[in-house]
């Protein structure tokens, strides 16, 4: 709540998404800075923001969606920005290299943090994520960007913590339980209650 930044892991609808809106729309209305929210791919980011729109409208933010066949400019002014990791790396360049990075943003909330560790994208996140973590601490800066960061999976929860200098909070809440099957010879059964044979198979 004072603006530290934050690693949140808990499995699947165990609250990450509401905890990091609560932080985020306070934060938003504090300090009239935008916030950025990070998603791996195109549909999400288009579903997020027509979830975000009602509230945003609602209390009189501008909402704007950033990906490669989005037609919004790096210029567009927003209070809450949603974009894929590549879009959101490229906005946080243009603030950074127009001297605005924190006075255009005041929070930055990464979905599937774990996308760190991809081959093809993580070092694109993780180089967002290391400038504006660095930017923050060599320009003692009094206005800086809080970081959100959430995984249902993050196995590494404390070493990521201790790089992004935040919070570290985790949760094995999972709301909605798990329930494990094994199918055999066309059958379904509810583990444990399957019969044991040498040549069952897993799915």
């Amino acid at each position: 709540l004072d603006g530290r930044n934050l690693v949140y892991s808990a499995p699947t609808s165990g609250g990450k998404t509401l905890v990091s809106e609560l932080l985020m729309f306070k934060r938003i209305l504090q300090e009239r800075r935008g916030a950025l929210v990070v998603f791996p791919f195109v549909s999400l980011v288009s579903e997020k923001r027509e979830a975000y729109y009602r509230v945003a409208e609602a209390i009189g933010l501008r909402i704007s969606e950033f990906h490669h066949s989005s037609k919004s400019p790096l210029y567009e002014e927003y209070e809450i920005g949603v974009a894929t990791i590549e879009k959101a790396n490229a906005l946080v360049n243009y603030y950074i290299q127009h001297g605005i990075l924190f006075d255009r943003l005041g929070t930055i909330v990464v979905d599937e943090l774990h996308l760190l560790g991809d081959e093809q994208r993580g070092y694109i996140l993780e180089m967002m994520l290391t400038k504006v973590r660095l930017l923050s601490e060599l320009e003692n800066t009094k206005k800086p960007i809080q970081i959100i960061g959430m995984s249902a999976t993050l196995p590494n929860l404390a070493e990521i913590g201790s790089w992004l200098n935040a919070a570290v909070y985790q949760s094995n809440f999972r709301p909605i339980p798990l329930k494990e099957y094994i199918t055999i010879n066309g059958k379904a059964y509810l583990k444990p209650n399957y019969p044991t044979h040498p040549t069952c198979l897993l799915y």
